[in-house]
């Protein structure tokens, strides 16, 4: 069974990067033996690709996972809103919301 994907903080995410651009002399893929040795269980795209964001990285704030921006969209966007509000105001009328309702 493959290993399940591990999210990785923005503070070790810039330490990677500070490991890059002075004892990695700007070259990510290095990065991966490195880190290897010290625990890390991360491939060297993941460096690359650390590596071209690293403004935004180096710009973001806190201990969060992902950039501003990042992660899956919606599917439905705005309609999934607006159902949502309907459910909840028929909620509150007492009126029952049915699986037919919504589909309708």
């Amino acid at each position: 069974m493959p290993a399940r994907r591990k999210s990785v903080e923005l503070s070790l995410k810039r330490q990677a990067i500070d490991w890059i651009a002075t004892e990695g002399g700007g070259v990510p893929s290095r990065a991966e033996a490195h880190f290897r040795q010290r625990g890390w269980r991360v491939k060297a795209a993941c460096f690359r690709r650390w590596w071209r964001q690293r403004d935004e990285i180096l710009a973001a704030t806190g201990s969060r996972r992902r950039l501003q921006g990042a992660g899956r969209r919606p599917d439905l966007g705005e309609a999934e809103d607006t159902l949502v509000d309907l459910i909840y105001d028929r909620r509150l009328k007492k009126e029952k919301v049915t699986r037919d309702w919504i589909l309708d």
